[in-house]
C-alpha cells in the first residue's frame, strides 16, 4: 500500500459546493481532485484512480445515478466507495445501483468528514 494520502474525487456542478468539499477534505489531509459534472468525472476516474468518489446526484450533463451506473458496469475499473450527496430526500433503497453512502444536503462538516473516514477505512485506505 502506498504511503501517499488517499485521493478523493469530488463531483458537483455548483462551484461553491466543490470549493466547500475540497477545503473540508484537504483539511483532513486528503488529496482532492474535482470535476464539474458527470462526463468530466468519468474521464477523471480513469486518469486519477481515486480511492473515494463524492458525487452530487443532480447535475445537468449526467446525473449522479447515471455516473454511478456507468462506473459500476465498467469492468476495467476497480471497485471504490462512492458517496452521493443530494438535496432530494429519496431513501438509499431507491437507488440502483446503490452508493456506499448517501448524505442529504445541506451536509454538516462533521457528518461529511466522518463518512469519508469511515468509507476510506472500510476500503483499506485510512485517512
Amino acid at each position: 500500500m502506498s504511503c501517499r494520502n488517499p485521493r478523493v474525487l469530488v463531483v458537483d456542478d455548483q462551484p461553491d459546493n466543490v470549493m466547500f468539499l475540497m477545503l473540508a477534505l484537504e483539511m483532513e489531509g486528503l488529496e482532492v481532485v474535482a470535476a464539474g459534472g458527470g462526463r468530466e468525472c468519468l474521464e477523471l476516474v480513469h486518469r486519477q484512480a481515486p480511492q473515494l468518489l463524492v458525487l452530487d446526484v443532480m447535475m445537468p450533463d449526467l446525473d449522479g445515478r447515471q455516473v454511478l451506473a456507468r462506473l459500476r458496469s465498467d469492468p476495467e475499473l476497480p471497485h471504490f466507495p462512492v458517496m452521493m450527496l443530494t438535496a432530494d430526500r429519496s431513501p438509499l433503497e431507491s437507488y440502483s445501483p446503490r452508493p456506499d453512502r448517501l448524505l442529504h444536503k445541506p451536509v454538516a462538516l462533521d457528518e461529511l468528514t466522518a463518512a469519508v473516514r469511515e468509507l476510506l477505512h472500510a476500503a483499506g485506505r485510512p485517512s
